[in-house]
């Protein structure tokens, strides 16, 4: 029997195809001087025909885009409107160490650096920790007195350091009362200090920087909304752009029982029939709706653009949670329909027919507690 020489052909791959293209020789994380200033800088090949780099004095720590352009310099782009403000010339010297010039406001000044971190901080280049690392330090946390109904609490806003322009984060804490409710502040806390940690909005930065060689915007909001000796609701805001083709925005409520110190995953609140939760645990935050619940708190949707009313109307996925007068869904839409995000205020009555028996007990303790 013949065999097919194609499918053996596939086999057998070009030198581009097995392995990726080196690195540029430049392509890393260095630290060194521009004349006597002390400065740190990335430079990292996007693509087969694109470039980019950023960099920042030490002493100031705000970051200066570089382009890379057709004749071989780094251009930077930080004078008034994006203009043109300085432009670098470097290679790498036989040492290993890049050295060249730069030029701008009419003067020339020495470049000379040195690579900083390993193999994986030179592939990561402007994304890298390695990078970003002197520029960060522990936020400073400023308290301040707030009630929402039910609690008296102390709201705190978390201040990163001046250049870093566009981040803004808040949680929340408060004096323990019930069981659960050390636990509750313990979830509500943000780390910025930690990666991958509610509140990292430095992995956001490196994000953006891999992506554009500028910082990025990063917002988290910890909010409570309301509390009985019961249950707290959280209400949690999030977004700006970490990187990719937009930025991200987005709120998702969390109702936590204040005696065991758990989160509510109020989709277990209603029958398999009508709700179907988005995982097998709380933590997802959208459930998938039957039409005949959907249809039942679409009453409550109230956008006034058509568009916006077609759209909820077809939309199996809506996050679920709690307010002072019932229930409240917000529908999850694609990026393209983001304005479209609003919020269904939904009265119990409306909805109290697709609700478990334990939903009604859970429901008997909110009203217990003055809800």
């Amino acid at each position: 029997m013949k065999r097919a020489l194609a499918p053996v052909a596939l086999l057998v791959s070009s030198p581009a195809m097995a392995q990726d293209a080196p690195l540029p020789a430049w392509q890393g994380v260095w630290k060194g001087t521009i004349g006597t200033l002390p400065v740190q800088a990335c430079f990292a090949r996007i693509g087969d025909s694109y470039s980019r780099g950023a960099y920042f004095y030490l002493s100031g720590k705000r970051l200066i885009q570089l382009e890379f352009d057709d004749g071989g310099d780094w251009v930077e782009k930080a004078g008034k409107g994006g203009a043109e403000s300085g432009r670098w010339t470097v290679s790498v010297a036989t040492d290993g160490s890049l050295r060249g010039e730069w030029k701008g406001s009419g003067k020339v000044l020495p470049v000379s650096l040195k690579p900083v971190g390993g193999a994986e901080d030179r592939e990561e280049a402007c994304g890298s920790r390695a990078f970003i690392a002197p520029r960060i330090q522990a936020p400073v946390v400023k308290g301040k007195p707030a009630t929402v109904p039910g609690l008296a609490y102390t709201m705190q806003e978390y201040r990163v350091p001046a250049h870093f322009e566009n981040v803004s984060m808040r949680s929340f804490t408060f004096v323990p009362v019930q069981a659960g409710d050390k636990a509750i502040i313990a979830a509500a806390r943000l780390e910025p200090d930690q990666p991958d940690a509610r509140g990292d909005y430095i992995s956001c930065m490196q994000g953006a920087i891999s992506m554009n060689g500028m910082d990025g915007d990063y917002t988290q909001q910890i909010d409570p909304e309301w509390a009985t000796p019961a249950f707290m609701s959280i209400k949690q805001t999030f977004g700006g752009y970490c990187g990719g083709a937009h930025p991200d925005w987005g709120y998702s409520r969390e109702l936590w029982d204040r005696q065991t110190g758990t989160r509510v995953d109020l989709a277990r609140w209603f029958i398999g029939s009508a709700v179907k939760p988005g995982g097998e645990t709380a933590e997802s935050t959208v459930s998938q709706l039957s039409p005949a619940i959907r249809a039942a708190i679409l009453k409550g949707y109230k956008s006034p653009e058509a568009e916006c009313r077609e759209a909820a109307a077809e939309q199996d996925w809506w996050g679920i949670g709690l307010t002072r007068t019932g229930f409240v869904f917000t529908p999850s839409f694609p990026h393209v329909m983001a304005a479209c995000t609003e919020d269904a205020q939904v009265p119990l009555a409306e909805v109290s027919r697709f609700l478990t028996p334990l939903a009604r007990k859970q429901v008997a303790r909110l009203r217990a507690g003055g809800w």
